[in-house]
């Protein structure tokens, strides 16, 4: 799933992002935190690759609290996300 739905959907949203910002341009304060937030969110999307890699090859390592907690980050940036595209506070 990870290979075949989730990084071409991460592809094409940061394709269809920089097509919106290249024909419709930006302004606001709130959009250089968007981007780094969506910066974020392709960070950690390299990073969950690497963590099944690496349970691929050697098994899921870690306390299960840490897997269990791991989707709590990716929430957290798409909620903070929303908020600034629907309410450009600034």
């Amino acid at each position: 799933i990870y290979a075949k739905v989730m990084t071409p959907a991460a592809l094409l949203a940061v394709a269809t992002g920089t097509a919106l910002v290249i024909d419709r341009g930006f302004a606001g304060g709130w959009f250089p935190v968007k981007l780094v937030l969506v910066m974020f969110m392709a960070f950690f999307h390299m990073y969950c690759g690497t963590l099944l890699v690496a349970a691929s090859r050697h098994g899921a390592t870690g306390p299960l609290l840490f897997y269990r907690a791991l989707p709590l980050l990716p929430a957290a940036l798409i909620a903070a996300v929303f908020l600034l595209v629907t309410g450009k506070p600034f």
